[in-house]
């Protein structure tokens, strides 16, 4: 079970830290459809073609390493992530082991709330990682193009 606070509003998890119940008030779930065994309970708890990608407290985004992400998808998650912020509430990010995806993930989620470049918050990210969980990150080009792309099409 493994968390790495970012910001006193922004933790990555790995799987069963979501499992075992946590102190965020939103959650963004990143799972894959091609292997249900790496998902949380909570996922698969949930016929999730039947539910929206938000639902109360929770998004829900499938998506595997080296994956694009659509623009109108990142569009949604930013606005979450921004009501949620502007609210006062903790958000974690979380994935399987907590070294690929939610690291990438949260890098955009910084990016919306400090309205900077994603890739000024890689060294935030990874090296907290590291700090507080002995983890090496992975970084993928994709979705990572998506970030960037995202960024200077929609804060240039």
């Amino acid at each position: 079970m493994r968390e790495t606070i970012v910001r006193p509003w922004l933790g990555i998890g790995d799987r069963d830290f979501c499992n075992n119940g946590n102190n965020y008030d939103f959650t963004i779930h990143i799972w894959r459809d091609d292997m249900p065994h790496y998902n949380c309970n909570f996922v698969d708890s949930v016929d999730i073609d039947k539910v929206d990608k938000v639902r109360a407290g929770d998004f829900f985004l499938n998506y595997k390493d080296g994956e694009h992400i659509d623009l109108e998808i990142l569009n949604l998650l930013a606005t979450e992530i921004s009501a949620t912020y502007g609210s006062g509430k903790k958000i974690l990010i979380h994935c399987t082991m907590s070294q690929t995806r939610s690291p990438m993930i949260a890098m955009f989620a910084l990016s919306v709330i400090e309205k900077k470049h994603p890739l000024s918050f890689l060294n935030d990210i990874y090296y907290s990682l590291y700090c507080q969980n002995k983890v090496i990150g992975n970084i993928c080009l994709s979705p990572l193009q998506d970030l960037v792309e995202w960024y200077e099409k929609f804060n240039q």
